[in-house]
């Protein structure tokens, strides 16, 4: 390996911004002591890469009185240092043999040398990267995908979880890729599920345009986007999923194989459809929670078929506790009465985070039969509001005027009832 000798100049902001980016990935240990983040010089632009075994991200800025190209490292344990410099700096990578050093002064005065390291040792995902942009991304906007992952992530299993099927710890757009029976059924939808609960997130703007983001590399895409505007590009290879936002900043994450192969939307006839007011049913379902042992879950729905109302009550040990009744917007079906036993928690599941004023909360039973020796019952809550490219809602359930550029989203919140 020939002698480094690079010199630029940067200004910080421009350099802090893009090693906040890259901050994201925590870079691996090399050796024992060794932890870096690789720049490389090329022209008038330098990239910043990070990389551990799941992660990569990569930054670039404009540099200027660029002597020399090529790599070199940098301890990520001293990035800290420059948060408090303000202007340009300018800095100097150096090696002889094997010993390797970076060099920058700053204001009138200010210098720092560091010991650094082999860039060799740090490999560049860039041809990854080029290799994933050859081909036709998937665009998304930012606030909507991050309005519906914020929506659907209390329903996926947790990282640490215990489950069945390892895709319950995947948050999945469903496109116009893969299995085109799968297409045909999911396009447009988002999925979560922990097995027991599930939430469905539907959107024009997903329509044609698959994502999976499993629970290990899903904070690492929030965290992406929060430092992101506009639309996000997503690429999938063989290998891996990159993200590239309007900076052209990158992010990539290895292929995941638990992914969702089948998809179905619940739609036979309920016994119960009522409109009733958000906020009202999760302020009862809240004094619930209150009343109730912190290890107890169980509680009791009641519904009156005669009005339309629903209450909650539960008998613990001796204590009881009745919320107050919530009078419906309007009956829609009413054809039982109900007193079933229900996960408190799971209810508030439900309702909580509701983007209308009203939501419609439906209840099916499943009497006994071959399979179920007792009565079943499935509760759902339909969330339907209008969006604007911003994110902002605009309209809650039922809203008429769709203006170009904003989108009708529909949730779909589901829980079985319990024994």
């Amino acid at each position: 390996m020939d002698n480094i000798n690079i010199k630029f100049t940067v200004d910080s902001d421009q350099l802090n911004k893009a090693l906040k980016m890259v901050s994201i990935v925590s870079p691996q240990f090399i050796s024992q002591q060794e932890r870096g983040f690789l720049f490389v010089v090329n022209g008038d632009t330098c990239s910043v890469y990070s990389k551990n075994s799941a992660h990569e991200a990569r930054s670039s800025f404009p540099i200027s009185d660029v002597e020399g190209s090529g790599s070199f490292m940098y301890p990520s344990d001293y990035i800290g240092v420059f948060e408090f410099i303000s202007g340009p700096i300018m800095f100097t990578a150096t090696s002889e043999g094997e010993s390797f050093k970076v060099k920058y002064t700053f204001g009138t005065s200010g210098a720092v040398e560091r010991v650094s390291f082999d860039p060799r040792t740090m490999i560049s995902f860039e041809s990854n990267i080029q290799e994933a942009m050859s081909q036709a991304p998937k665009e998304f906007n930012i606030k909507i995908l991050q309005l519906a992952f914020g929506m659907t992530k209390p329903f996926m299993a947790k990282a640490s979880d215990n489950v069945n099927y390892e895709f319950y710890k995947t948050i999945q757009i469903f496109g116009d890729d893969g299995d085109p029976e799968l297409a045909k059924k999911a396009n447009g939808y988002v999925l979560t599920s922990n097995g027991t609960e599930a939430c469905y997130f539907h959107s024009e703007a997903f329509l044609n345009k698959g994502l999976a983001a499993a629970s290990q590399h899903l904070s690492l895409l929030e965290s992406f986007m929060s430092q992101s505007s506009g639309a996000i590009h997503i690429y999938k290879t063989a290998r891996g999923t990159y993200a590239v936002n309007a900076n052209k900043d990158v992010v990539g994450w290895p292929h995941y194989e638990h992914s969702y192969k089948k998809f179905s939307y619940y739609v036979k006839t309920d016994q119960v459809v009522v409109k009733v007011p958000s906020k009202d049913m999760y302020h009862q379902l809240k004094l619930m929670r209150a009343g109730v042992p912190k290890d107890k879950s169980r509680i009791r729905l009641n519904f009156d078929s005669s009005n339309g109302n629903f209450w909650f009550s539960s008998i613990d040990e001796g204590s009881a506790i009745t919320s107050l009744p919530v009078p419906p917007k309007e009956v829609v079906e009413a054809k039982m009465g109900l007193a079933i036993n229900v996960n408190v928690n799971h209810m508030l599941h439900l309702f909580e985070n509701l983007k209308g004023e009203w939501v419609e909360f439906r209840v099916m039973h499943l009497p006994p039969n071959a399979q179920r020796t007792k009565d079943s019952y499935m509760l759902r809550t339909i969330d339907e509001f209008v969006v604007s490219g911003e994110g902002a809602v605009i309209g809650g359930s039922g809203a008429e005027n769709v203006l170009e550029g904003t989108y009708i989203c529909k949730v779909t919140r589901f829980t079985p009832g319990i024994d």
